[in-house]
């Protein structure tokens, strides 16, 4: 993910760049004027804009960048609260002011971040205190072990999260398919069906679940 900050006072930048720490799948872009970040034409995919750029506004920099990506997250960060109502109108998913309290910060920076995943079919999973990013598209299957989710993915890793087994079906969305108690596979990786059993790429195979057939039965008609 690439994030641009856009702020003509190098302070308001490293504070915001904070809250980014720890995240080793970003990567930040900073710009001090709107002719440096007219000059820049990669995709952004969020976008954090102070509203008074040099000689132009937080508008002029969210429009270069839409221009660009129409999809990036667009937030304000700034110290000017009369241009909230016309944010919306370039799509503002956050509108902060640097006055608010950090942890009221954090929360909105967050809240950024987890829209980028969530519309990319990104997982935030969290497991002991530390957040890791999936995509779900390499997952293999999933099992439920004592209220924690081992999430299996193709390259042979394995990611750990506590979750119930509703809520990590309501997180999964689509392609996915609860085949027991315990197990959830990506449908997409199912080799074959066979004498209650599913085979997936790596030697994987799952048991259908007694309850579980009838619907697996729809699945492969």
């Amino acid at each position: 993910m690439r994030i641009a900050i856009c702020d003509d006072e190098q302070s308001a930048i490293d504070s915001l760049t904070e809250y980014f720490k720890g995240h080793p799948d970003i990567d930040i872009v900073t710009f001090t004027s709107f002719e440096l970040l007219k000059e820049y034409c990669e995709k952004i995919d969020v976008a954090f804009l102070d509203m008074r750029f040099g000689d132009k506004s937080g508008f002029d920099s969210a429009q270069h960048i839409l221009n660009i990506n129409k999809d990036c997250i667009i937030a304000f960060f700034t110290n000017y609260s009369e241009y909230m109502k016309q944010s919306f109108e370039y799509r503002a998913f956050r509108y902060i002011l640097k006055e608010e309290p950090p942890e009221f910060i954090k929360k909105q920076v967050d809240a950024a971040l987890d829209e980028y995943y969530s519309l990319h079919d990104i997982l935030t999973v969290s497991y002991k205190r530390g957040a890791s990013y999936i995509a779900t598209g390499d997952i293999l299957y999933i099992e439920m072990v004592d209220h924690t989710a081992e999430i299996h993915m193709t390259d042979g890793s394995t990611y750990y999260w506590y979750i119930t087994m509703d809520n990590l079906m309501k997180n999964l969305r689509h392609g996915f398919v609860r085949v027991s108690r315990s197990f959830i596979v990506n449908q997409k990786m199912i080799k074959q069906i066979k004498n209650n059993k599913i085979f997936l790429p790596g030697g994987s195979e799952i048991t259908i679940g007694r309850s579980y057939k009838n619907s697996i039965k729809e699945l492969i008609k």
